[in-house]
């Protein structure tokens, strides 16, 4: 079974299939790791996740992008809807 994501463009609703049957803590995790390239120690917890990405960030020294979560997220949708979802989210985010 799919989920799907409703998501609305400037003059429409669209309709994007997400490849993933179920989106569960496993599942976020494995996408955080991907987006992030987390180490191979990462816990698949949301307190190493906090810790990992703290270090990241502070790295950085600037806030991270949700660009790479979305590009995993987005990572089987045609390239044509994953265009609509990136414009509206630069229409109202920063996307890095």
């Amino acid at each position: 079974m799919s989920k799907t994501l409703f998501y609305y463009t400037k003059d429409h609703y669209n309709t994007f299939v997400k490849s993933h049957s179920e989106m569960n803590k496993a599942t976020f995790h494995q996408l955080l790791d991907k987006a992030y390239h987390f180490p191979d120690y990462h816990g698949q917890n949301l307190d190493a996740a906090d810790e990992i990405l703290s270090d990241m960030a502070e790295e950085s020294e600037t806030p991270l992008s949700l660009r790479p979560l979305f590009e995993q997220l987005l990572a089987e949708a045609r390239p044509e809807k994953r265009e609509q979802v990136w414009a509206l989210l630069r229409d109202y985010f920063e996307v890095g």
